[in-house]
Order: structure tokens, then sequence, then C-alpha cells
């Protein structure tokens, strides 16, 4: 992972939008946060993040929506995504397992090391 890239974070949950932004933060990456699909999307075109952290559940789209979209902007891009709907997590890693998942609660040590990140 390019360290030097931000991290775009879209989920409409201020408070774990706000702590995920400054873990990253600490660890010396620049973090965008979005509360909606169509914003993320926007800030995906305008910042090219090495990571996307996406929530599936958004006020105004469809998380995988928003995926396909995202990956037609940049097929190789980074996306994780975040949810702590059990049923919806089995059936995309059944699904696709080559799809990046984030179970919430996230244990930020877990996805730290996934990402080859340190923290502060």
């Amino acid at each position: 992972m390019d360290a030097v890239k931000p991290v775009l974070i879209i989920d409409d949950v201020e408070g774990l939008s706000f702590y995920l932004a400054k873990t990253f933060e600490r660890a010396g990456l620049k973090a965008y946060e979005a509360r909606g699909g169509a914003q993320g999307i926007q800030i995906f075109k305008e910042v090219a993040p090495g990571i996307v952290m996406l929530d599936m559940h958004l006020p105004d789209m469809n998380g995988l929506d928003v995926l396909i979209e995202l990956k037609r902007i940049n097929p190789q891009a980074r996306i994780m995504i975040m949810s702590g709907d059990v049923e919806l997590v089995t059936q995309l890693r059944q699904s696709n397992p080559a799809i990046e998942l984030v179970d919430k609660p996230i244990d930020m040590r877990d996805l730290f090391a996934r990402l080859g990140l340190s923290r502060k």
C-alpha cells in the first residue's frame, strides 16, 4: 500500500467515521470523511485515495452501488467494506472471496495489520 495516499471513510455514523479518521491520521495518513455514497464518490474522484472504508448501509445509496461505481472509476482501488450485518457479510464472503470485509465493531489492531500500518 502506498502510505502517502489518503484514506476515504464513507460512513453515515459520525462517531465511527471520526474515530477512524483520527486513528488513520495518527498513523500518518490524511483521512477524508463522507456521510453518504454520492459525497463519497465525489471525494474519491477528487483525492484518489489509497484505501476506502465503505459502509454498506448509507442514507442516500446502497453500498454495493457505491462499490460498483468506485471500481468503475478505478478498478485497482482498495476498498474495504464495513458492516455489522452478519447476514450481509456472510453473503458477500460467499459470493466474492476477493472482497475485503471489515466486521463492525472494527478491531483496529487487526485492520492496521491487514493494511500493513502501525498504530501510533
